[in-house]
């Protein structure tokens, strides 16, 4: 009796509090107020009262790099009152040391808008030293030389040493006007031993490659990352490494910083530049063949050049092939190969093209060159093909037939044939002459048969649309039903999982061929079709945190906190988007 009077005063309660809703209110929280500067701030905007507010905007991150951590919905009943709250999560990294106020962040609903309080945060010496100390945590940065030339490709590594397990977060690489960093593979992962100490390291390398002259000064690279220390209090190492901050079983967020760097980009040389000279720099070798060389006149010999090399291979550049008195020269369509390398881009360029003598003799195919920049030597070098004879005999059908006497009983003048070319020719002078016109039935026919194939064509194009509407219509009306079930079977969705599962419904439910979208470009495709700006962002930002997750090396962890917003998130886009793949 007691248990059936309890639930019906909370039923009774609950309908009370139906309108009963709290208000709009937004408050801005950190974790710590006092942090060192390689530390990690986390940093919560909650919205309560409402889940339909626009994404926070907030003052004083100036000194921060601030990286999304997701975003959580709650609802509570309390005291008669539906409360309902979005958290918005946040990491900082601090830049430099002083004291800072962080907010008010901002938010609008119904386009009204709402402030937060402010909160201050002292930033103080950090804990570990930039750069290669040999400590028990630190990063170093590396450049594979300190002087370059314009379009050199140099190789920037950047290498994390812990001695305990870690986790990446997120990688900041240092940005300069005029240079360019590109990845080189995946992080190599490893272990080492320096001064009887045994690390665990990953290693990320780059290919950077300045565009102009002039000194560079690379700021530090900042790493966020987890460190997970050992259960049983003392680590062993005495000092830092057995104070509380690592000995947590869930692991702390740290920040590294690697140590600065500066580079020397030096003017090309003036002095014996070559006047084909294409901006090529690195090491390169040229080989060249001629097959056959010996033919008859109409037939063809093909010339094969291979440009294979070590530095800016996309700029070896299209040599032209010679013209030669006497011989057609057909050029073909070049093929570029490279491969990427934790050394650099090695790139292959193969350039070929078909030569027709049209007569008789001993033909010279001169030298092609390639020039490009030594770095190493600082001077210009130069390749060349050999120079090539093709030796050419008379073709079969190489012959003058003259009519006169005692000659030739037609007393027409026969064609005379130097050689076949490419393309074929008809030979025999009948191939020329009008055919007997066909009869008048057959004549109309002819006449009516393309405006009924134009018909039927027009009736068939417009079925196949319908078909393909109709097609579209129905891949796009699974994609959410899918996406749905693939979340439930996942135990737990993991990172990877929900990306690969978040991209296949975004690739259905647009009808695109794509099957991987960045978060940008999946939010300009959702604002295309017709999404609201509001479901497009929200969209990127999931792919964006799931991605972040994925590159740090968390893929495989436990994200079920991003699996409800991912549902969420497709609702919107299956109520907001048509169906057939078209605008709205």
């Amino acid at each position: 009796m007691k248990r059936a009077f309890l639930i019906a005063a909370l039923m009774f309660l609950a309908a009370g509090a139906a309108p009963a809703l709290a208000a709009v209110r937004v408050s801005l929280e950190v974790d710590r107020t006092r942090v060192h500067l390689d530390d990690t701030v986390s940093l919560v905007v909650r919205v309560t009262g409402t889940r339909e507010a626009s994404k926070p905007r907030i003052n004083g991150l100036g000194h921060f790099d601030a990286f999304p951590a997701g975003t959580s919905s709650q609802f509570q009943l309390i005291n008669g009152r539906i409360s309902t709250s979005v958290d918005h999560r946040y990491q900082l990294t601090p830049l430099e040391e002083g004291s800072f106020t962080i907010g008010p962040a901002t938010v609008e609903v119904d386009g009204r808008t709402y402030v937060s309080n402010t909160v201050d945060v002292k930033v103080v010496e950090p804990r570990f030293a930039p750069g290669r100390d040999e400590g028990p945590l630190f990063m170093e940065a590396e450049l594979s030389s300190p002087t370059a030339y314009p379009g050199q490709e140099l190789i920037y590594k950047l290498s994390v040493y812990s001695v305990h397990r870690m986790s990446l977060t997120a990688l900041s690489l240092p940005e300069a006007e005029g240079i360019s960093l590109k990845q080189l593979k995946k992080p190599l992962e490893y272990s080492t031993t320096l001064n009887g100490r045994s690390y665990k390291v990953v290693e990320f390398v780059y290919a950077l490659t300045p565009a102009r002259p002039g000194k560079y000064e690379l700021k530090p690279a900042r790493l966020q990352l987890t460190v997970y220390a050992s259960r049983g209090g003392n680590l062993g190492f005495g000092g830092l490494l057995d104070d509380d901050f690592f000995a947590m079983a869930r692991g702390r967020d740290v920040s590294l910083s690697s140590q600065a760097l500066t580079l020397n980009v030096l003017p090309l040389p003036e002095e014996g530049r070559p006047q084909d000279f294409s901006g090529l720099v690195g090491e390169f070798s040229m080989d060249a063949e001629l097959s056959p060389k010996k033919l008859r006149a109409g037939e063809s010999a093909t010339l094969t050049l291979e440009i294979r090399g070590h530095g800016n291979v996309q700029l070896i550049p299209e040599l032209s092939f010679p013209e030669l008195s006497g011989v057609k020269v057909y050029a073909d369509q070049s093929t570029f190969t490279e491969e990427v390398t934790t050394s650099g881009s090695i790139g292959e360029k193969t350039m070929k093209c078909a030569l027709v003598p049209q007569r008789a003799g001993r033909f010279t195919i001169p030298p092609l060159t390639l020039s490009y920049l030594d770095p190493d030597t600082g001077t210009y070098q130069q390749l060349s093909s050999p120079a090539f004879t093709l030796d050419v005999q008379p073709g079969d059908q190489q012959q003058t037939l003259v009519s006169g006497p005692g000659g030739d009983t037609d007393s027409r003048r026969k064609v005379m044939l130097v050689g076949e070319d490419i393309l074929p020719i008809h030979e025999n002078p009948r191939a020329v002459e009008p055919a007997a016109m066909p009869p008048a039935w057959l004549a109309a026919l002819i006449l009516l048969l393309p405006a009924a194939l134009a018909g039927g064509v027009r009736g068939m194009q417009r079925f196949s649309r319908y078909q393909a509407r109709n097609a579209r219509s129905q891949v796009a009306k699974k994609a959410l039903p899918k996406l749905s079930a693939a979340v439930r079977t996942m135990d737990p969705p993991t990172a990877e999982a929900l990306l690969r599962a978040m991209n296949a419904f975004l690739a259905q439910r647009l009808v695109l061929d794509a099957a991987s979208f960045t978060p940008m470009e999946a939010k300009d495709k959702l604002l295309a079709r017709g999404a609201s700006r509001e479901t497009a962002a929200r969209a990127a930002d999931l792919l964006f945190a799931l991605e972040e997750r994925v590159f740090a090396g968390r893929g495989a962890e436990d994200a079920s906190a991003l699996a409800d917003e991912i549902l969420a998130a497709a609702r919107e886009i299956d109520k907001s988007v048509p169906r057939n793949g078209g605008k709205r």
